[in-house]
């Protein structure tokens, strides 16, 4: 169970997880209550936390117990995130089962082959978002084309310089691969975009942000999809254009994910 927290992408920084096995389930720590200065407020250290949270639960909730996440369970250790406490025996459910064979790769469907494949793809993805307290939308055409150009200038500038602005992240449950964008590009002309939200905007927000995005994640990954989240410099230049487009809105835009055809 600790390895499968291990395998949750890291959002922007390096993995900051620390695993404590306890009494009746696990904590999650980060090693600082002071950000770096990419992330000071540790708004992405705190949702690399959350994917992992989730990763643990799915775990647990695989060998057939319950399992909650109670998110900074101490207010005097502000370091520890998350306890995930297990739970009296429970039978998992489809849903769960086709997670965890996502995250540990027993299943790597095509999107024709997928299980998810006769469901309504934005539906399926809405739903795992939701289940763990977020919002995702998926972009339609006329809306997603302006941040899709930002984005694409964003990663060519930064591929022109050699930085590591022109990358983004592909996750896969073997761990997250870095492709350069004409790489990436490649893989799917087409992806569609998404904005994942949360519902407010502080470290339980963040938290909760990162729960929805492993449910995301593995879900795609059923559906036979990969997905790409953006590194932090073109996802703050990416926020910035969202904070203007969903003036007016539902929630606080946390995350841009791109979505297509699974890597060879």
């Amino acid at each position: 169970m600790v390895r499968a927290g291990g395998l949750a992408p890291s959002v922007g920084t390096p993995h900051p997880c620390q695993f404590v096995v306890q009494p009746g389930g696990f904590e999650i720590w980060i090693g600082s209550p002071c950000g770096p200065p990419e992330d000071p407020r540790q708004r992405l250290m705190l949702i690399s936390a959350g994917a992992a949270a989730h990763n643990i639960c799915v775990a647990v909730r695989a060998l057939g117990r319950d399992a909650e996440a109670c998110l900074l369970p101490r207010s005097e250790e502000p370091c520890l995130v998350t306890a995930v406490g297990i739970g009296a025996p429970w039978p998992p459910s489809p849903d769960n089962e086709l997670e965890y064979a996502a995250l540990t790769g027993q299943s790597r469907p095509s999107a024709a082959e997928s299980p998810l494949a006769h469901n309504p793809l934005p539906e399926t993805l809405e739903r795992a978002a939701a289940a763990e307290g977020g919002f995702l939308r998926i972009l339609a055409a006329p809306e997603a084309q302006p941040l899709e150009q930002l984005i694409l200038q964003a990663l060519r500038d930064g591929d022109d310089s050699g930085g590591e602005v022109g990358r983004t992240m592909i996750w896969d449950p073997d761990g997250p691969v870095l492709y350069a964008v004409r790489d990436a590009v490649a893989v799917d002309h087409r992806p569609a975009l998404a904005v994942l939200s949360s519902w407010g905007d502080n470290r339980k927000a963040w938290i909760r942000t990162g729960m929805a995005l492993q449910h995301v994640l593995l879900t795609a990954t059923a559906c036979g999809l990969a997905a790409w989240f953006l590194s932090p410099s073109i996802e703050l230049t990416a926020q910035q254009w969202l904070w203007y487009a969903t003036a007016g809105g539902v929630g606080w835009p946390q995350l841009v994910l791109r979505l297509g055809s699974t890597p060879s």
